[in-house]
């Protein structure tokens, strides 16, 4: 596929029910948030889902632009989730590296207890005209879930090229191609996710449609790398898996990253093995019947 580099879309923004009030509050002191709500990881019930992680950190970085320049745009984001991070008060911090002519590069991490668990660096750019130019592009993409379509307990759809679009985990065949939409949830309880910190949030989300097969889920992340081609718009985020390899007990892949208006990115991770599995079986609309996905 050939595309213009010129020209601009535009879409209405588009709000969908909150599913997940909030995973975290905000203390009194400056940078403190408190775990709360369906925080919990399905690796382990004492630590933090990987997209609250992802989240929080670009909310910080975001939150720290504000002061220096709001009119840039995130471009990339890549997140080292280096230790595990537990039900425990937790801490933010930044640093602005650099602040040039067209780029900013904001260091923000997380920590609890005196330990550091969580960091990422954010680069943040000028929105400049497009430059008129042919250049190719890849063609491969898919249609977003319905507006108003029905979600799991994550706030979270999944997709495979044989069922579509569904809120069951347990219809979604282990060895085909997958995708997962996110929205309808707050980061910070009784604040609006904007839609640049919902696609630090949904980033995550390449690590279980990578690594989702017959089996389950049987690898974790060490990491994450977002690259946004443009401004997200509001309504949701979506990851279709473009490319996985599988090496020993190593496994890499990418993505695209899209909203209702179409591609505007890439997400990549590394993951590896583990003892324990996740069974994505049992991810199903919250009040479901606990018999529904089940293992």
């Amino acid at each position: 596929m050939v595309a213009k580099t010129g020209g601009a879309a535009a879409a209405a923004a588009v709000l969908e029910p909150i599913v997940v009030p909030g995973f975290f509050t905000r203390s009194s002191r400056q940078g403190e948030f408190f775990p709360v709500g369906e925080v919990l990881s399905g690796w382990n019930p004492n630590r933090l889902t990987g997209p609250s992680v992802t989240g929080l950190l670009t909310l910080c970085g975001v939150e720290a632009m504000r002061d220096v320049a709001p009119a840039r745009r995130l471009v990339r984001a890549s997140y080292d989730l280096h230790s595990v991070a537990r039900l425990e008060p937790t801490e933010s911090g930044t640093t602005i590296v650099k602040h040039g002519g067209r780029v900013t590069l904001v260091d923000v991490w997380i920590s609890q207890l005196g330990s550091e668990c969580a960091r990422a660096r954010l680069y943040f750019a000028d929105d400049l005209p497009p430059r008129e130019n042919e250049i190719w592009t890849s063609a491969d993409s898919i249609d977003p879930p319905a507006l108003g379509s029905e979600k799991d307990y994550h706030g979270r759809q999944y997709y495979s090229d044989s069922t579509g679009w569904t809120a069951l985990g347990s219809q979604i065949p282990g060895d085909e191609r997958k995708a997962i939409w996110v929205g309808g949830v707050e980061l910070i309880r009784g604040e609006c996710l904007e839609s640049t910190v919902l696609a630090g949030f949904a980033a995550d989300g390449v690590n279980p449609i990578m690594s989702w097969g017959r089996d389950g889920i049987q690898h974790i992340n060490l990491d994450v790398s977002l690259h946004l081609a443009r401004q997200p718009v509001p309504g949701g985020i979506g990851l279709l898996s473009a490319r996985v390899l599988v090496s020993g007990g190593t496994l890499v892949g990418s993505a695209q990253v899209f909203d209702r208006l179409g591609a505007l990115g890439v997400a990549s991770m590394t993951s590896i093995a583990q003892e324990r599995r996740v069974d994505p079986s049992r991810w199903r609309p919250q009040g479901a019947s606990p018999s529904i996905g089940s293992a």
